[in-house]
């Protein structure tokens, strides 16, 4: 019953809170993408991906804890997870656009850097199942946000200027802030 419990705290608290679109910026060029469907398609393989990667890095880092590896060093290890994966998703994929799909959502960097955020304070292969679950649920969820957001956008006029990349960063500055604050961190002053 508590690894049920861990593993649903984890999952949460990747997703909405420690979410790794907003607090860490990881995978931001990924907020261009076209329909509602690709997005789908991009987060369901992305949150694939790091489920599964989590069970092997989990295992790999308590093989290596007795070993004092460098965090380059471990970084590659968990690539090494992560491509060991792709090529396990890679004969499933079958589906052109899935499979067109596929490398740009095991190598982005937000699978690597929600592998490197859960491994300092999981101690249990539910908590890691869970970060990694709640990870990529929490980046799908934030690329449809910002694909809202920049479908309002499009309404308003703007200058010149802003059209574009530049009003999109702007917004997602304002939801990460918005959930730096949720969060319970108070800006320096």
């Amino acid at each position: 019953m508590e690894a049920i419990f861990q593993f649903l705290f984890y999952a949460l608290t990747a997703a909405l809170l420690e979410n790794i679109f907003f607090t860490r910026a990881l995978g931001i060029r990924h907020a261009m993408f076209g329909s509602p469907r690709e997005i789908l398609s991009h987060g369901v393989i992305l949150t694939g991906i790091t489920f599964a990667s989590s069970f092997l890095c989990y295992g790999v880092r308590h093989l290596l804890a007795e070993q004092s590896l460098t965090p380059v060093l471990a970084a590659l290890c968990y690539l090494a997870c992560v491509t060991i994966v792709y090529l396990a998703f890679l004969p499933v994929c079958r589906r052109p656009d899935l499979r067109r799909m596929l490398p740009v959502s095991a190598f982005n960097c937000a699978v690597l850097g929600a592998l490197i955020l859960s491994s300092p304070g999981q101690d249990s292969l539910a908590a890691a199942a869970g970060f990694g679950l709640g990870s990529g649920v929490g980046y799908t969820l934030a690329l449809f946000l910002i694909k809202t957001g920049r479908q309002r956008l499009e309404l308003i006029t703007l200058p010149r200027a802003f059209k574009g990349m530049p009003i999109l960063l702007l917004y997602t500055g304002i939801v990460s802030l918005a959930i730096y604050g949720l969060i319970g961190h108070q800006l320096p002053t």
